[in-house]
């Protein structure tokens, strides 16, 4: 046998190659390819099976080892199966359930688990089968379903169990988040999430953090956390967790005290939500923090907002750790209001504050009105980031007047090898001059999104012989190109034809 099979980590890199997605709580995924790979040698047996087991639902496990007289099928609206238990289960009706998740590490329940309540009832209540073999190998739930069917997840709650996901939703009004630090003492990945949460919640949600916070505060080992709100203690508590590498919160408190002791010293991911500055103090208050992603949703900042932004991360990230940084605003269309471009675009001094992070590989700003880039500044920002492959400048509302030219682009073509993708918005109307020496050529830029772009018509034949000198591999992706389209949907037919 070849030496890189005796390498368990090429191995496990190889297998997860072939992984899927987990399915929904509707669909069935199947992963002939692992299994095929985990019958042809013991090798290969170890890595594929968790990894065929972590796309196994619930669901599809009691319909695949439960006695076909246990149970029937059900239509529903927007589900194809319900599943109905015919007869109270008995102990020997889970043996070939045990036998056969004896080797997973993860157990993810269904999105849809409130079809599920007669199996939990009639498994704890009339069965001892969970509470005698409580599953040895269980170390993760994925548990979302209706708040008033929750209890049933107190007969999965191990003290072995490393990973967690519930969402607020499923909370309810429940208690028992403050015991949940002791009943799981080596969680590692916890995540309370509150995406697509109706508006009538919101009140319980509010009435659940101080329960998440007092159970954070008691959990030591977190390596993920995606939670919703964090009171100034748990926050105070998770930002000196050592192995914390992961960290994305919708609410920081509003007082953020300084202390001696270093913040966040291993995290690796900050995923931050505000409407006011307090991402910005947080950073101000943080030194040298590894960051390799930062990701923020701000609320309309102003330009000043932003570059007290901008300033606070060159100070608390460390430099040579970025690798992608994200910025998205959002503000809502008014018709009567149009933003103003000389006085809200985000200024070319605040985004050279960036080009510290010289290893960032996907730099996206999202603004309303865009940043002020002139030639130089993208010159600068090419040379900056090398190792650039996505490079989004977008404005939500355009930028009818760019001061920066199509003759910019060069500077990409010189700097940045690996760019892939660019969304920029620059004058065209302004054919850049030929170079007398032969032009260099960028190979791997394969769409470009010009926006607002404007450009003549009659200049469009010059456009595409320069964006073909420069970039051989550019594909059509011009739709966005308003309201300059017919120049721009030129420019792309002459490309096609080149």
């Amino acid at each position: 046998m070849h030496r890189f099979f005796q390498i368990s980590e090429l191995v496990e890199l190889l297998c997860s190659h072939l992984e899927v997605e987990r399915p929904t709580e509707w669909e069935t995924t199947k992963n002939p390819e692992l299994a095929a790979l985990a019958r042809t040698s013991s090798v290969f047996f170890s890595h594929t099976i968790p990894l065929i087991w972590s796309s196994v639902t619930l669901e599809n496990l009691l319909r695949g080892c439960l006695p076909a007289d246990s149970f029937d099928y059900a239509v529903i609206p927007m589900r194809e199966f319900l599943l109905k238990v015919l007869r109270p289960l008995r102990d020997e009706d889970f043996e070939r359930i045990l036998s056969t998740h004896h080797t997973s590490n993860s157990f993810p329940l269904p999105l849809a688990v409130s079809i599920f309540p007669p199996v939990f009832r009639l498994a704890v209540d009339g069965s001892s089968w969970f509470s005698r073999n409580k599953l040895p190998n269980l170390r993760g739930i994925c548990w979302e379903h209706f708040h008033n069917e929750f209890p049933y997840i107190e007969d999965f709650l191990f003290p072995e169990l490393t990973m967690i996901n519930i969402p607020y939703l499923s909370l309810g009004d429940l208690d028992y988040p403050y015991s949940l630090a002791n009943r799981c003492p080596q969680l590692r990945d916890v995540t309370f999430p509150t995406d697509n949460l109706p508006h009538e919640f919101e009140g319980a949600v509010e009435q659940m953090n101080s329960a998440v916070s007092a159970c954070l505060r008691g959990l030591h080992f977190l390596e993920t956390l995606v939670v919703h709100e964090l009171d100034h203690e748990a926050f105070r508590h998770v930002s000196r967790i050592p192995s914390l590498r992961s960290l994305r919160v919708d609410k920081i408190p509003s007082s953020i005290l300084t202390h001696h002791q270093p913040l966040f010293p291993s995290l690796q991911t900050l995923h931050l939500s505000s409407q006011t500055d307090q991402p910005t103090r947080l950073l101000e208050r943080c030194i040298d923090i590894p960051l390799a992603k930062f990701f923020i949703f701000h609320i309309r900042p102003t330009p000043d907002e932003a570059h007290r932004l901008f300033v606070a991360a060159a100070s608390g990230i460390c430099h040579t750790s970025m690798r992608s940084f994200s910025f998205y605003c959002r503000l809502e269309p008014d018709p009567n209001h149009q933003p103003n471009h000389a006085t809200q675009s985000i200024r070319a001094s605040s985004i050279r504050q960036l080009f510290c992070f010289a290893n960032m590989t996907s730099v996206i700003i999202h603004l309303v009105t865009g940043v002020d880039l002139d030639d130089d500044t993208v010159e600068a920002m090419a040379r900056s980031w090398r190792r650039v492959e996505r490079l989004e400048l977008q404005a939500q509302f355009g930028n009818p007047a760019p001061r920066a030219s199509v003759g910019c682009l060069r500077a990409f073509v010189k700097y940045c090898p690996n760019l892939v993708g660019l969304y920029m918005t620059f004058d065209a109307r302004v054919i850049p001059p030929s170079l007398d020496e032969s032009p260099i050529i960028q190979k791997s830029l394969e769409s470009l999104i010009v926006a607002t772009s404007p450009i003549e018509v009659e200049s469009a034949q010059s456009i595409a012989e320069f964006m073909a000198g420069v970039f051989p591999s550019l594909k059509d992706e011009w739709e966005r190109a308003y309201p300059n389209f017919r120049g721009w949907r030129e420019v792309k037919s002459l490309l096609l034809r080149m």
